[in-house]
């Protein structure tokens, strides 16, 4: 299964939009892009890899962790002036990414983290080789479509041979064009947006769930404000679910019972320095049911152990975290590292980037769903 790339507009091939552009520009390219940024645009910073085609695969030439920008749109209303007290505040504008020389590429594919980002694995009746355009539409289950960009992939046959299985997205029409704005003019060109959290899946699938192609494995990725959790049976996605849990919940925990700042309390998540068991526990007993829930599913559903759950994301620098959720599933859990999908130009990875791995799977993933789609 390739990841989702391409978002299509429910019901119409509208350009005006800031999004429409994006597939305005898919349909002008013949060719996809062999010099490619892709970027994680995430609350906490912006990981970003610049990527080159080729025919022995993906070749790094840069990778750096940037300064988080927010794309969120904001909700909030004027009212400190008369003259602005009865309408809404102009929305802020997304102020252009400033990159280093080395990063600037021809095209960026771009993951974004959002809480509007809706991620679905649907099982639709019917045998549908093809197109399901019109049935992932109707299965999504949002109140107004025409404020949302659709991107679709058919995995195969559901739990039926009268089923379709179609890893389905949809992320706000809004979204999508304020982080085309980060890139208005010149280079890089805005190529593909998609959710970060399938962009990590999408790298995963090209480590970890190749080389576990037979059995069961896990993947969950640890963001600031949530999670995703997907399962995959001999190399095909079974499960996937977004969970409203991430670091910031355990951070801001450890800041309150230390009396410390954020980054101390990033420390001392990452050095062991205090037993943070019970901190850790109380704050995710809910999560860790979930995940114990899905996997239970599965192994049921599929008649199949889990061998192992692979974690990516920032807080796997944590061996406290790990071995808190390793003690309740009574299950492996490590972390992997997605710069093995591919090489560097340098043949190595910078100092710089050791012990940051796992925060680029979104990025990674982002550009090579970009080169296999193209």
């Amino acid at each position: 299964m390739k990841s989702i790339k391409e978002l299509f507009k429910p019901g119409t091939d509208d350009e005006d939009s800031p999004a429409g552009g994006v597939r305005a520009l898919l349909a002008r390219i013949k060719r996809g892009p062999v010099d490619l940024l892709a970027v994680d645009v995430a609350s906490t910073a912006v990981k970003a890899v610049r990527m080159e085609k080729t025919p022995e695969g993906a070749v790094v030439s840069d990778a750096q962790i940037l300064p988080a920008v927010n794309i969120e749109p904001s909700t909030a209303k004027a009212t400190a002036t008369s003259e602005s007290a009865d309408k809404e505040d102009e929305e802020p504008e997304v102020a252009p990414m400033e990159l280093p020389k080395s990063l600037v590429a021809r095209y960026v594919s771009i993951s974004v983290s959002t809480d509007a980002a809706v991620v679905k694995l649907l099982n639709i009746p019917g045998n549908h080789p093809d197109d399901v355009a019109g049935d992932v539409v109707n299965h999504m289950g949002l109140e107004d479509t025409d404020k949302y960009r659709i991107g679709y992939k058919i995995i195969g046959e559901g739990s039926t041979r009268n089923e379709t299985r179609v890893l389905a997205m949809a992320v706000p029409d809004e979204i999508i064009g304020r982080a085309c704005e980060l890139f208005p003019s010149g280079q890089p060109a805005p190529f593909s947006v998609e959710a970060s959290g399938l962009a990590a899946m999408t790298a995963f699938m090209h480590g970890p769930a190749m080389e576990h192609d037979e059995g069961a494995v896990g993947c969950l990725d640890f963001g600031a404000r949530y999670s995703y959790y997907s399962m995959f049976v001999d190399g095909v996605l079974s499960l996937i679910r977004r969970f409203s849990f991430g670091s910031d919940i355990l951070l801001n925990r450890i800041e309150e019972k230390l009396g410390v700042d954020r980054d101390t309390a990033i420390g001392v998540m990452s050095d062991g320095s205090f037993d943070l068991s019970q901190h850790i526990r109380d704050t995710q007993n809910q999560f860790i049911k979930q995940l114990t829930i899905s996997r239970d599913f599965v192994e049921r559903r599929h008649n199949c152990n889990v061998q192992k759950i692979f974690i990516s994301g920032g807080i796997v620098n944590s061996r406290a975290w790990i071995s808190e959720i390793e003690s309740a599933l009574g299950t492996e859990v490590g972390s992997w590292n997605p710069f093995e999908s591919v090489s560097f130009k340098s043949e190595e990875l910078p100092e710089r980037l050791k012990g940051q791995e796992t925060r680029f799977a979104a990025a990674i993933g982002t550009g090579l769903a970009t080169f296999e789609d193209t």
